[in-house]
């Protein structure tokens, strides 16, 4: 190497650090004049007032509320130090795992037990608890079909770049399949299809997101369906017609974006937005009742916001690949358990049970899952 490349390089570091430190500088010096324009500098009418708020204490706690609400600079700084890091050094705020070529993970997906054992434990005591729910739901006369889905940062790891998929992790997934047939619980894997379709050039996630596209959904509900009616669950339904009409690509800013802050630098510095193909949902007549059936709708899915979201809508997907109504229950921010013993204790289960449900269980859920207490069952 050359003495003037080691120059250049060296050259260029300095002038970054000049450019980071000046820029600090600058923030904080703003920072200072403006937090003096803060609302809870504002003298009180009476002086004695004033300082009895100082010396209690009441003064600074007005102080933080009225920064955090109103100060003019908080924003600005957040921006400005958001811009520089992902600028810098291609990192957002912590939640977020930078990729290449403007992929984003969750950092959920990078958590990990300690070690491998660890894993397989836990994987046994969460297919333990999917056990249990199965149980439960047979006392009402419904089957249970689990859908585990592997993680984005699985399945990408092309762009995962100096980051890596934890170790401890590797076997997570394979881990969860097995301990869910020890006991006897029906799933299907999506690990494979999903793998497939992505080496077939098909984007099963979204960069700028947590959830799957749209076409991950379809390949998702295509595998489901093709496991539940090979299996016969729904052989006593009659079949209502369903069909998607898809529209125009429209542009999608992801949730992982919102942990790269960029104010102003925006349209420079951050990932492009994602691509998603509209589509809506067609329905045909319903089957038609005799004079003693019921109005229960035959299918129900529970899950996470990969299920609720009407974005990807896979529960739209799994009418058209069924050919039957699905009653979606899945729930935004509540991860899988939560939602599954809401439904256990609901007067719909109870009122109107189902032939199958499946239910969607993201395998970033599994390392520390919380398991709630399932309701217990009346005497029949």
């Amino acid at each position: 190497m050359s003495s003037n490349t080691v120059d250049n390089s060296s050259t260029r570091r300095r002038v970054v650090s000049y450019i980071f430190g000046a820029s600090m500088l600058i923030l904080l010096g703003v920072g200072v004049v403006l937090s003096f324009l803060n609302p809870a500098f504002i003298p009180d009418t009476s002086v004695t007032r004033r300082y009895g708020r100082v010396l209690s204490g009441a003064w600074m706690q007005a102080y933080q509320q009225e920064y955090e609400l109103e100060s003019p600079v908080r924003n600005l700084g957040l921006e400005i130090w958001g811009s520089l890091r992902y600028g810098l050094f291609r990192e957002g705020l912590p939640g977020v795992v930078v990729g290449e070529h403007g992929m984003l993970f969750t950092a959920e997906e990078f958590t990990a037990l300690p070690n491998a054992s660890a894993e397989a434990a836990q994987a046994r005591e969460v297919a333990g608890f999917v056990a249990e729910v199965a149980a439960q739901l047979k006392e009402f006369g419904v089957d249970l079909v689990v859908v585990p889905l592997p993680a984005k940062a699985r399945l990408y790891r092309q762009y995962l770049g100096r980051y890596g998929f934890p170790p401890e992790a590797e076997q997570r997934y394979t881990h969860f399949l097995t301990a869910l047939a020890d006991v006897g619980v029906d799933q299907v894997s999506l690990k494979e299809v999903l793998e497939g379709s992505s080496d077939r050039g098909i984007e099963v996630f979204l960069r700028t997101d947590t959830h799957w596209t749209p076409a991950g959904a379809e390949v998702a509900a295509a595998a489901v369906a093709e496991y539940v009616n090979a299996a016969g669950y729904l052989r006593e339904t009659p079949e209502q017609s369903f069909r998607v009409e898809y529209g125009e690509l429209q542009t999608y800013e992801g949730d992982l974006l919102s942990f790269i802050p960029l104010g102003p630098f925006r349209g420079r510095l951050q990932p492009a937005p994602d691509l998603i193909r509209g589509f809506e949902l067609h329905t045909g007549p319903a089957p038609g009742l005799g004079l003693f059936d019921t109005a229960a709708v035959p299918v129900v899915l529970v899950g996470t916001s990969y299920s609720a979201g009407a974005t990807w809508g896979f529960d739209a997907f799994l009418q058209v690949e069924l050919q039957a109504e699905v009653l979606n229950l899945a729930e935004e921010g509540r991860g899988p358990f939560l939602p599954m013993a809401a439904y256990l204790g609901s007067d719909t289960l109870r009122e109107a049970p189902p032939q199958l449900v499946i239910w969607e269980i993201p395998e970033r859920y599994l390392p520390y899952a919380e398991l709630p207490e399932l309701p217990e069952l009346p005497p029949r």
